[in-house]
């Protein structure tokens, strides 16, 4: 049986263990507690080397858990805008030089389109948030970002050299182009996510230029060896009906300058194609419905995918409304066709 005093020391001991327990847990409520005075980095953000910091604040509109996420975000973006200020014209350079290519404009847009969006956007890599705060009559939330500058260009550069060990290993195959261009279908999302981790090294290097790298210029090389495979790959149009057959002309045309290359024999892709125009008139002006289905196939007559697009063009002149007609739907069964590259072989 405890003696009074042992009962005391005991109750004693519960009471100050729950006071211990109600002052911990995540971490974010004892670090914008209302009743702390504000804090100095507010006003004046932290130096230290080797970090970046930023802070980011925003008014509650009574709710305050929402408000602290907001200030992490404005925070966070603090931080970047640090650097974006001397690293936007670099960027903005790396991209028009990319995009200048004017023979690689067709399939390489498309297929880098359908890429991008297969890619989640990676988002600087070491920001982490601090502190948080409330101001005591909770009308404002603040929030403290930082960066790690050395470590988080380390881990990037750690992560860069196994991509580019990856692309490297699996070059581009061997065997017809069809089989080749089934192989490097992968190195196409790794060489997306390998651009995002360059924009970061970029950032994290204010807009100084990244160190040459031998590997790097063995993964750009890779780079252009796809680029070129994608752009050789050959077509034949086999159309299946008499509005394919008076199409064909234009659709040759669009697809070719597109990059697409068309041969009768020996192709690579064959596409058969079967077009239905239909003209409407109404109100003096005329409309042109157009329904395009066909099937890619391997040389062998293998279905690859369906290609299924339709349109509508209206003009006060019955052969310019036909004539957009056709250039419409020349212009998107291309598009499907680049697409379908990525999604299907």
């Amino acid at each position: 049986m405890f003696s009074l005093n042992n009962r005391m020391l005991a109750v004693l001991g519960i009471f100050l263990l729950t006071a211990c327990m109600g002052t911990t847990g995540t971490g974010v409520h004892s670090s914008h507690k209302t009743d702390a005075p504000r804090p100095k980095w507010t006003t004046e953000p932290p130096r230290q080397a080797g970090y970046i910091f930023g802070v980011g604040s925003v008014e509650t509109y009574g709710n305050a858990r929402t408000a602290i996420q907001r200030a992490q975000e404005a925070a966070r973006v603090d931080l970047l805008s640090q650097l974006r200020v001397t690293v936007s014209g670099t960027m903005q350079t790396s991209i028009r030089v990319e995009g200048d290519d004017e023979r690689f404009a067709s399939i390489h847009k498309v297929v880098q389109q359908e890429t991008s969006s297969r890619v989640q956007e990676i988002e600087m890599t070491g920001i982490e948030i601090t502190e948080t705060w409330l101001n005591p009559a909770e009308t404002e939330a603040w929030a403290l970002a930082r960066l790690n500058r050395a470590k988080t260009e380390s881990e990037l550069l750690f992560g860069l050299e196994d991509l580019e060990d990856t692309l490297l290993n699996r070059g581009t195959g061997t065997g017809s182009t069809l089989d080749r261009i089934r192989h490097i279908i992968p190195s196409l999302t790794d060489l997306e996510e390998r651009r995002q981790i360059l924009n970061q090294l970029t950032f994290l290097a204010a807009g100084s230029q990244i160190p040459d790298r031998e590997k790097g210029r063995r993964v750009d090389a890779l780079q252009a060896e796809i680029r070129n495979l994608l752009a050789s790959l050959t077509i034949r149009l086999e159309p299946q009906n008499d509005d394919a057959i008076k199409m064909l002309g234009i659709m040759a045309q669009t697809l070719t300058r597109m990059g697409f290359n068309l041969h009768d024999e020996g192709a690579d892709l064959r596409i058969r194609l079967s077009i239905s125009m239909t003209p409407v008139s109404r109100n003096q002006i005329f409309h042109v419905v157009t329904q395009a289905e066909g099937q890619v196939q391997t040389p062998e007559g293998r279905t690859l995918y369906a290609l299924r697009e339709s349109g509508r063009s209206s003009s006060s002149d019955p052969q310019i409304a036909r004539n957009k007609a056709v250039e419409d739907m020349a212009l998107k069964l291309a598009d499907a066709l680049a697409s379908g590259l990525f999604q299907h072989l």
